[in-house]
């Protein structure tokens, strides 16, 4: 997408709204940080973009049919506020809502991933990220979504009306793959309580790899629950993942903190690898972000990982390096975020 294209959605989205949507909104977020990472005989400095939750472009309207049912439509892309790449790639879905409860189409965001995200301490972005998607790596599927993608394209979904705090939620991704649909799909499913200060939340996923000559199926349960009292919120989270003679757990348990335009998270993290020895990786994570405004945050992340010798995580962001096994890992990243 050109600059053109841009100015063209900007203009529409400051329009009068003639295509007869009660609302249409452009929105965003530019997240960028400069970012150190070291290790033994390796020392990596460079602009990254996503520190704190990525950045984003993207248009959403909705359509009030009345009696309590509405159409939404979005139409959003990420991109590297640090000029890395410059593709938009646009995902679309549309949401049809009403007491029945909500039907998506689309482009969507998984589940599981989601969940991850709520239940990490530290949120799902840049050095401190939890890393949860994809624990058996992203070329275990055979596919670029790798073995617990992040969205779920091509798919479809309902979710329940909150009743009592409890809501439910499912979700299917067709793989389209000629001769053999099965293959790249995703089916998810996501189950939570959320009432006064309690969160809870589980979910699982079944996602359809390998090979038209091989298949292997990739399974992943997660687990999340937080309390928050005043501005303190203790967090935990489980992940296991399995498939093809493999398996990796992840466990994660941490707080957030905020008093006044101050936030403080931390979070400790151990990756164990349930089929091989000295292949576990344990993370430690620490951000400070001040609130410029309502919009505007500066945030300082330090992590520290530290791998077996049979073990090559890294730590997460958009900063590209390699690993040896056996490798501990010193992160900083420094930077500021805007939505809009």
């Amino acid at each position: 997408m050109n600059k053109r294209q841009i100015l063209a959605m900007a203009t529409f989205a400051m329009s009068d709204g003639t295509m007869a949507q009660s609302s249409f909104t452009l929105y965003g977020a530019i997240d960028t940080s400069v970012v150190h990472i070291s290790m033994p005989g390796q020392r990596v400095t460079g602009m990254a973009s996503g520190g704190r939750s990525g950045s984003n472009i993207g248009v959403r309207g909705v359509e009030d049919f009345g009696n309590g049912y509405k159409l939404s439509f979005q139409l959003e892309s990420d991109y590297k506020s640090d000029g890395a790449s410059q593709d938009l790639k646009f995902g679309g879905q549309l949401k049809l809502y009403g007491a029945f409860g909500e039907f998506q189409m689309g482009k969507l965001g998984n589940m599981l991933s989601d969940l991850r995200d709520d239940f990490s301490a530290t949120w799902g972005s840049g050095i401190i990220g939890f890393s949860g998607s994809n624990l058996l790596g992203a070329s275990a599927i055979g596919s670029i979504n790798g073995s617990s993608s992040w969205s779920s394209p091509n798919a479809i979904a309902y979710r329940s009306p909150t009743v009592g705090g409890l809501y439910g939620r499912v979700g299917y991704s067709f793989g389209e793959q000629a001769g053999n649909d099965r293959l790249g799909s995703n089916i998810v499913t996501r189950v939570g309580y959320g009432q006064g200060p309690v969160q809870l939340s589980a979910g699982y996923a079944l996602a359809r790899g390998g090979s038209d000559a091989q298949g292997v199926s990739y399974r992943n349960l997660s687990l999340g629950a937080s309390y928050k009292v005043g501005g303190f919120q203790p967090v935990v989270l489980y992940s296991t993942e399995r498939g093809a003679g493999k398996r990796m757990d992840a466990y994660s348990a941490g707080w957030r903190f905020w008093r006044g335009n101050h936030e403080y998270l931390m979070a400790y993290s151990l990756f164990q690898n349930k089929t091989q020895d000295n292949a576990n990786s344990h993370r430690l994570a620490l951000s400070y972000s001040y609130a410029l405004s309502k919009r505007t945050r500066i945030f300082f992340s330090t992590a520290y990982m530290h791998n077996d010798k049979n073990s090559w995580r890294k730590l997460g962001g958009s900063l590209d390096y390699s690993v040896a096994g056996g490798t501990n890992i010193r992160g900083y990243e420094i930077g500021l975020y805007h939505r809009f």
